[in-house]
């Protein structure tokens, strides 16, 4: 799940996944921004997998006719399933970023975020082969993490 409206009053709807980048077998780094209303989240999380349900038990499936993401909080826990632990690692709001949508483990306290990724190209049309140039400055940045990450 994305953090919820609490965080920063922007609506789970509007926050996208930038990137994800595994650490090792049960543990990965994503980002999570969002640009609505003149708000801005840009953050970067450890999301641990090992006490997860990555499948519904059987006959469970479409529990109540709905997905996981529109079950509540009360129909997840009787359905006996448990979300990913996810724990904030950095802000990444105070280096500048606001669509952090690159990530890449540098060693086990730093990563490497790019913002801007996709190359300066924008309103790409395959049709007629056309696109625009997008001229924004390409931000990338070595970050220190508050822990270390157990690579393998």
């Amino acid at each position: 799940f994305v953090e919820g409206k609490e965080r920063d009053g922007i609506d789970e709807r509007y926050v996208k996944l930038g990137d994800i980048e595994f650490v090792n077998d049960t543990t990965f780094l994503v980002t999570e921004f969002a640009n609505w209303n003149g708000l801005n989240r840009s953050l970067l999380f450890e999301v641990i997998v090992t006490d997860s349900t990555s499948k519904v038990k059987e006959g469970l499936e479409g529990i109540n006719g709905k997905t996981f993401e529109t079950l509540t909080d009360e129909e997840w826990q009787e359905a006996g399933l448990h979300p990913l632990k996810k724990v904030l690692l950095v802000d990444l709001k105070k280096f500048g970023f606001k669509s952090p949508e690159g990530i890449e483990i540098i060693d086990e306290k730093h990563v490497a975020v790019i913002e801007n990724n996709n190359f300066g190209i924008v309103e790409a049309n395959p049709e007629n082969r056309s696109y625009s140039l997008d001229k924004s400055p390409i931000i990338l940045k070595v970050v220190t993490l508050p822990i270390k990450l157990e690579l393998k």
